[in-house]
């Protein structure tokens, strides 16, 4: 990999076809624990693929909020470590398979949350 991709770049692209994005999040209620997630959502855009995300999130649960929203949109030569083991590595024909399989919006209009980490901060 010669140059480094820009995600902001990508942020700031609206796309002919759906991309899948990888957006990292926060949800909480009022005086309440607040979990990091992430999520898979397919859209054209960042901004399209925020939107989905939040009405989604407040379709399941009105009482729910969120902050602290980053994105990545996912590409040929993206970078990430498949466990704590291993170093990074490009996505492959199987990760790409797995990033379809967990996005939203889906046929049972499911949104997948992966929670970040077990710990929980009281806000």
């Amino acid at each position: 990999m010669n140059k480094k991709i820009s995600q902001k770049k990508f942020k700031s692209t609206k796309f002919n076809v759906d991309q899948y994005w990888k957006l990292s999040y926060c949800l909480y209620r009022n005086d309440s624990n607040q979990i990091d997630y992430i999520s898979v959502i397919k859209a054209r855009s960042f901004e399209s693929a925020k939107r989905f995300l939040k009405t989604k999130i407040k379709e399941d649960d009105a009482t729910i909020k969120i902050k602290i929203l980053q994105a990545e949109m996912f590409h040929k030569e993206y970078l990430f470590k498949r466990s704590e083991v291993e170093d990074e590595n490009i996505i492959n024909i199987k990760d790409w398979g797995d990033i379809r399989k967990c996005c939203f919006p889906n046929e049972n209009n499911f949104l997948f949350k992966h929670q970040k980490n077990n710990l929980k901060i009281k806000v």
